[in-house]
Order: C-alpha cells, then sequence, then structure tokens
C-alpha cells in the first residue's frame, strides 16, 4: 500500500429494553419485532449513504453495522434475531457467565435460543462469573454501562416508567442522557411510531420529519469525518479546516526510505559523543510486518483479536510510526543545518570585514553571506511551508495512541471520549485522532471471547475496566506536556 490505510466506516447500535411480561406484553412482540427491524434496515441504509458521501474519509470496505446485545428474552432478544435476519454482525455483553446467566430463562426452549444466538455471535464479553444473589443487580448494571461504552446509538424498547432496581431499562437510559447518547425510543405497550431522543451532534433533527429522516441525520452526523463545520462559530470553522487539512495530508502521505537524519546524527556525534548509525532509522514498512510477533505470541487465543491486531491495528501504526520518524529526522536536521549555516555566514561576514582584502574578495564574501542566509531563510520558509515541525508530533502522537491501543484492546475500551458536558467528541483539534476512533471501533469489544475473573469479586474487574480510560488520559497528558517543552525549547533556540 502506497499510502496510510484509511479507517473502515463501522456503526454500533446498542440495544436494552424490557422482558416479556407486564411491561412489554405478548401483543405488543410483534410490533416491537416490526420496528426493530425497520430501524436496522434505516440505519443501514443512512450508513451506506454515509460511506458514499465521505469515500474520501473512509477505506473502500463496505461499512459494517453491528448490533450490540445481551440477548436476554424480550426486546434483547427480539433485537439480536433482526440483527442476524438483516446480515448485521452481533456482538453480545453478559452480565454473568453463561451458565449464571441461563438461570434467568423460564424454559429449555428459551435456553436453547439463546446458545443459539451466542453461538452466531461475533464476539461474546463476559463482565462476571459470580452468581450470588446480592451482587447480580451489580452484574446487570455493569453490562449496562458497557453496552453504553460500546455503542454510537442506542435502540430502547421502554414503557416510559420509571426504573424498578438497579441495571434496568430506565437506568441505562438516564446514563445516556447524561453521557449525551442518542437514542431510538420504541414504545413497550403504545401503537405509535419509534421517537428520536438525539443530544447535540452535527447531524441536525427536524421535529417535523419522520423518525427514519431523523434516524438518518443522527447517523450522518455521527460519522462525519474530523473536520467537518460544526456550528456557526468561526473558531470551530477555522478549527474544521485545520483538521480536514490534517486529515487529508496524512492520508495523502507515501512511504520515505531517504535518510534525513545525517545532520542531527553528526550534531549528536560532535555533542554528545554518539556514534552515528550506519543504517537509517526509517525501516521500510514491509520489513516491520512482524513487529508485535512477540506481544501478539504471548497473547491467548481469543476469537479473532490476534489477526485483527495485526491485519488492523500494526498497520496503522507502522504508518504512523514510519511518518512521525521521517518528519522528526527532517525537522530536527533542518534546524541543526541552520544553526550550522548561520555561525558559517557569521564566519564569513568577519572574514569580509577585514581592512586587507581586495574588493573582488570582499563582494565574493559578501555574495556568499547572502547566499548562506538565503538558504536559511528558505530552509525556514520551506519548513514552516510543509509544516515539518507539526506533522512530526501530530503523526508521533497518533503512532503512541495506536501502540497503546494493542494493550487497551484488551479491555475492549477503545471508544470515543467525554466531554465535561457529556457530548461525544472526535477531538476536532487534531482531526487525526478522530479518523483514529474508526480505527479503535473495528478493534474495541472484540476483545474478549470470555472475560472472567474467576478468583476476584466482579466489582474489581469494573474498577480496572474503569481505570484504564483514567491511565490513558494521564498518559496522553504527559505526552502533551512533554510535546509542549520540546517545542518551547526549540522556538527558543530560533527565537535567540
Amino acid at each position: 500500500m502506497n499510502c496510510p490505510p484509511k479507517p473502515h466506516l463501522t456503526f454500533r447500535i446498542g440495544v436494552t429494553g424490557h422482558r416479556p411480561g407486564l411491561q412489554l406484553a405478548a401483543e405488543s412482540l410483534a410490533r416491537a419485532q416490526s420496528q426493530i427491524a425497520d430501524i436496522f434496515k434505516s440505519a443501514n441504509d443512512a450508513l451506506t449513504q454515509a460511506h458514499r458521501q465521505f469515500q474520501a474519509s473512509y477505506s473502500s470496505t463496505s461499512p459494517q453495522l453491528r448490533v450490540i446485545s445481551s440477548i436476554a428474552e424480550g426486546a434483547d432478544r427480539i433485537a439480536a434475531k433482526a440483527a442476524l435476519a438483516c446480515g448485521l454482525q452481533l456482538e453480545v455483553i453478559l452480565p454473568l457467565d453463561r451458565q449464571s446467566y441461563e438461570v434467568d430463562f423460564s424454559t429449555q426452549e428459551s435456553r436453547n435460543e439463546f446458545a443459539e444466538l451466542l453461538a452466531r455471535a461475533s464476539a461474546i464479553l463476559e463482565i462476571s462469573d459470580n452468581s450470588q444473589v446480592s451482587t447480580r443487580e451489580q452484574a446487570y448494571a455493569a453490562a449496562g454501562e458497557e453496552l453504553l461504552a460500546q455503542c454510537d446509538l442506542l435502540l430502547t424498547v421502554w414503557d416510559g416508567a420509571p426504573g424498578r432496581g438497579q441495571g434496568g431499562t430506565a437506568e441505562v437510559l438516564r446514563t445516556a442522557h447524561r453521557l449525551g447518547i442518542p437514542y431510538v425510543w420504541i414504545h413497550a405497550t403504545r401503537d405509535v411510531e419509534p421517537a428520536i431522543i438525539a443530544y447535540p451532534v452535527k447531524g441536525v433533527t427536524r421535529e417535523r420529519e419522520s423518525w427514519s429522516a431523523q434516524l438518518q441525520s443522527v447517523i450522518l452526523g455521527l460519522v462525519l469525518p474530523p473536520g467537518s463545520p460544526e456550528g456557526d462559530s468561526i473558531l470551530r470553522r477555522d478549527l474544521a479546516r485545520s483538521a480536514a487539512a490534517k486529515s487529508d495530508n496524512y492520508f495523502a502521505e507515501n512511504e520515505h526510505n531517504a535518510r534525513w537524519a545525517l545532520p542531527y546524527d553528526l550534531f549528536r556525534w560532535i555533542f554528545a559523543g554518539r556514534v552515528p548509525r550506519r543504517k537509517s532509522k526509517i525501516r521500510k514498512l514491509s520489513d516491520r510486518a512482524s513487529e508485535w510477533k512477540g506481544f501478539l505470541n504471548a497473547l491467548p487465543e481469543i476469537g479473532e483479536l490476534k489477526r485483527k491486531l495485526n491485519s488492523i491495528l500494526l498497520e496503522r501504526y507502522v504508518w504512523a510510526d514510519h511518518l512521525a520518524t521521517h518528519y522528526a529526522n527532517i525537522y530536527r536536521s533542518t534546524y541543526v543545518t541552520i544553526f550550522g549555516l548561520a555561525g558559517l555566514a557569521v564566519c564569513v561576514g568577519l572574514l569580509s570585514s577585514f581592512e586587507d582584502r581586495d574588493e573582488i574578495t570582499k563582494a565574493a564574501l559578501i555574495g556568499f553571506e547572502v547566499g548562506l542566509i538565503s538558504i536559511i531563510v528558505w530552509l525556514i520558509h520551506r519548513g514552516r511551508g510543509r509544516a515539518w515541525h507539526a506533522r512530526w508530533l501530530d503523526y508521533r502522537q497518533i503512532a503512541e495512541a495506536l501502540r497503546h491501543a494493542r494493550f487497551l484492546a484488551l479491555t475492549g475500551r477503545l471508544t470515543y471520549g467525554y466531554s465535561e458536558e457529556g457530548v461525544k467528541t472526535k477531538l476536532l483539534i487534531s482531526g487525526l485522532h478522530g479518523m483514529c476512533v474508526r480505527v479503535y471501533e473495528n478493534l474495541d469489544y472484540l476483545a474478549a471471547e470470555r472475560i472472567k475473573s474467576t478468583s476476584r469479586p466482579s466489582f474489581e474487574l469494573q474498577s480496572c475496566t474503569k481505570l484504564i480510560p483514567k491511565l490513558h488520559f494521564i498518559w496522553r497528558m504527559r505526552v502533551n506536556l512533554q510535546y509542549s517543552v520540546i517545542h518551547l525549547k526549540v522556538s527558543a533556540l530560533f527565537c535567540s
């Protein structure tokens, strides 16, 4: 591949709802099933339309619509069967281990259906194997939190009544409301059309539109590539243009095998005593296909995780690291060259100031000095125009985020961040990070066919999964601080 691979367009719909009974009567099941199938069809059409509209930002691979369900009796199971009937991928979150979870199903026929759906799922996540009654509601609450952490859009079959316990449908919806996750509401008891409850996303819905049109506009808003205009703010439009330019530049990059680190290597050899490398630091991309071989071999066999880490994540990390190293070499060597030429220009200027020089020699020295200064000015202009420094830092941050994602993939927590207001963001300022989010969505939740804690209570596993994003945020802040210090030091050198 001659250019960095673009992310696959992936969209995930989480499902929550009532079980059969008073909250979901038998006569409502057929209506809910029909509406769920219509919603999946409309969502799939919207995703296909988005893929055609934003084909410059996503790979040519067909978009993937995934449905996440706990396949409990009622709404969850109806949605799971509808997803498989529509040819969509089914991913399952189980609040308990399979044997303990099956206790909730009243008949053998229901348990057989559960096992059949589980066998057809592309990924299964078991949060806990603790079947004690005192922790059962906590397990369901944890499953609801995990569902919201994994989905872009929530589909709910709800009667509109307040919650009746921890981990119920109403509680999941309250959390979705707090986080700003849009959801589609199918009423469990009334024969009404689905309602789209959308929060501030780029796709603006109108009340007069049909639910299908509203749903499509919400999905289009959620999958907009980084750099798409957002709002009327001039600052936001400027940021959008900057993000779009960065994204376009990144995906237009080519492989670089030239050695640009020689001036910087010589500088370190003279002043730090480090012997220059005989081989270029830039390794060919074809030589790095097995770079994570040791890490992948050490992983247990968990579904298709190894293959996807190697084919999706490694390829994109190698490209980002390759480009970051290339632009780091150019930028470092350029500023070393500039200061070297500046020192030489000063020496030439001193030589031309001696009175015993004839006019021809002085003119030649002055011309040489002007030539050196012109080269310095050209290098500075070239570096700013090509954004060597900005590309180095952006691509390095992307590379490090992708490199650490191989560990975070094991927790299934490679998702969007949330702003303080609870609105999903795509990190508009960087632009490239937003594209990496879509790369992550091909990995997250594929981490585990089974994630179980056999010797620790379930709340410890929940604490660990909540701690991972915080540690990742601290690491990102540390990297940003280091880059800021580097930038200030280099700026001070240029200004001195």
